[in-house]
């Protein structure tokens, strides 16, 4: 190794695969959270009780900050992760 190249660790096959586990259970988190709160809203709101429609919107509200924002940070961290340990460029189409 030439003087002055600091050898980089590699991670351990079995971080790549938790870290990628992750990664998809992150997404089902954000598709699944995504829909049952497009699912509730919907239906609330058609079901004309105002007392409803907000207890069902503040619930909505509550599992986005639980579910969905943490998903959605994870999601695009991880991601690139990935990417930079499997050695694929940004550039690479359909990471972008």
């Amino acid at each position: 190794m030439p003087v002055g190249v600091v050898a980089r660790r590699k991670p351990s096959v079995t971080t790549y695969l938790i870290v990628k586990w992750l990664h998809v259970l992150s997404s089902v988190v954000l598709v699944g959270t995504g829909l049952g709160s497009a699912f509730y809203m919907f239906f609330g709101n058609r079901s004309g009780s105002v007392a409803a429609q907000a207890v069902i919107s503040r619930l909505v509200v509550r599992a986005d900050w639980w579910f969905t924002t943490p998903a959605g940070i994870f999601q695009p961290l991880s991601g690139l992760w990935l990417a930079h340990e499997a050695g694929w460029p940004l550039s690479t189409p359909w990471l972008a």
